[in-house]
């Protein structure tokens, strides 16, 4: 094993398999690494005349009921609790 700082600048080989498996290389040999994050999936190309039906059929956020816990005040959530 070497320190981290000796892989600085290091040139290394990225190959994904049909499979999508990755693979990195350095002086062909395989090196072992971890997927830190994934990049999010991009949004889909539409066609002009399709634009306003996409946008109107997109998934809206959820927004909690009228009567959610959360809407309500600390004070008023559990009653059965007395104040200290």
């Amino acid at each position: 094993d070497r320190p981290t700082y000796a892989m600085r600048n290091a040139k290394v080989i990225v190959l994904e398999n049909s499979k999508g498996e990755i693979t990195v290389l350095y002086k062909n040999q395989p090196l072992a690494f971890v997927l830190s994050a994934q990049q999010a999936e991009q949004a889909k190309v539409v066609a002009a005349k399709s634009v306003d039906f996409e946008l109107l059929n997109a998934s809206k956020a959820h927004k909690p009921a009228p009567n959610h816990p959360w809407r309500s005040p600390i004070s008023t959530r559990n009653p059965t609790k007395a104040a200290p």
